[in-house]
């Protein structure tokens, strides 16, 4: 027992020293959507703890497609794929410091938070490198294995001759995904068309006015969005349903609407909820108006 104990200690401080003298990937390679999720939560945390971010917008998927590293000193997105802005904001009570404003996203409440998601991302073990999700031997490995053969395989300059014969080579697939589309697009119709069980709905609203409470009572402003989603989807019940339910409950808090955020935009999306990333560049610029103007006076 002894001996085993001493080889394991031996075998975590010898890699402990390797991640702290070995340069790491990049970017991290992570296996699954749990996976990177866990990485955004830890991350989060241990960014907070140092550097404190100004502005926390958090969601969903929806979420994930806006990137907002032009603003990286001030801004933090916090978008959890296949889960919800509840689990989010209890990641938010967490961490060590409060972020002054938080951007909460609304189109997705009827998920709960995600306790197990949460659990495995904090506890005192996340502070040792050794024990980060994006440190496993597998995510190192292969991104390890990724960013060599990124090396030895730049990105190959397409002449106009070549882009021509590609356009030509990929018009069949472009049909193929609009039929994609269209067939998702009609998948969310049915499922706008209905709405959430009331009884769910008020057990999130009141799980969001809980945590909303105690981030203000640390000082936190909040705030609420709704993402642009295809336009024949927004005025259908389940949209209608949820945006009146924040309306409701937190009738004093500001919402930027799906109008406000795709002024003068054509939304067409992927899916019918995710936007393009075209599209999404375009909503970041109208979701500019109400981030800091200017991260480095913050500081």
């Amino acid at each position: 027992m002894r001996i085993t104990f001493a080889v394991t200690l031996c075998l975590l401080i010898a890699f402990s020293v390797f991640l702290k003298f070995t340069p790491k990937p990049a970017k991290p390679t992570l296996q699954s959507q749990w996976a990177n999720n866990q990485y955004l939560v830890e991350k989060y945390l241990r960014t907070q703890s140092i550097n404190p971010v100004d502005t926390l917008i958090i969601g969903s998927s929806l979420t994930d497609r806006l990137d907002f590293s032009e603003k990286a000193n001030c801004v933090y997105r916090l978008s959890l794929s296949g889960d919800s802005s509840l689990t989010a904001l209890a990641v938010a009570m967490k961490s060590g410091k409060t972020p002054k404003n938080i951007w909460v996203e609304i189109n997705y409440p009827e998920r709960d938070v995600n306790l197990e998601l949460i659990r495995d991302a904090t506890g005192y073990s996340k502070a040792i490198p050794a024990f980060q999700i994006e440190n496993r031997p597998l995510s190192l490995a292969l991104g390890y294995l990724h960013q060599a053969a990124a090396r030895f395989n730049p990105p190959h300059i397409i002449g106009d001759a070549e882009q021509q014969e590609a356009k030509t080579d990929t018009q069949p697939t472009s049909n193929i995904n609009e039929t994609v589309r269209q067939n998702a697009i009609a998948l969310q119709t049915g499922i706008y068309k209905g709405q959430l069980q009331s009884n769910i709905l008020l057990e999130r609203m009141d799980k969001y006015m809980h945590f909303i409470k105690e981030l203000e009572s640390k000082g936190a402003i909040v705030g609420f969005f709704e993402l642009p989603i295809y336009p024949n989807l927004r005025e259908l019940p389940r949209a209608v349903q949820v945006r009146e339910a924040f309306k409701k409950y937190f009738p004093q808090h500001q919402l930027i609407s799906f109008a406000d955020l795709s002024n003068g935009l054509t939304i067409k999306t992927s899916d019918g909820v995710h936007l393009q990333e075209n599209e999404a560049s375009a909503v970041v610029k109208n979701f500019d108006f109400y981030l800091p103007a200017n991260c480095n006076l913050l500081r």
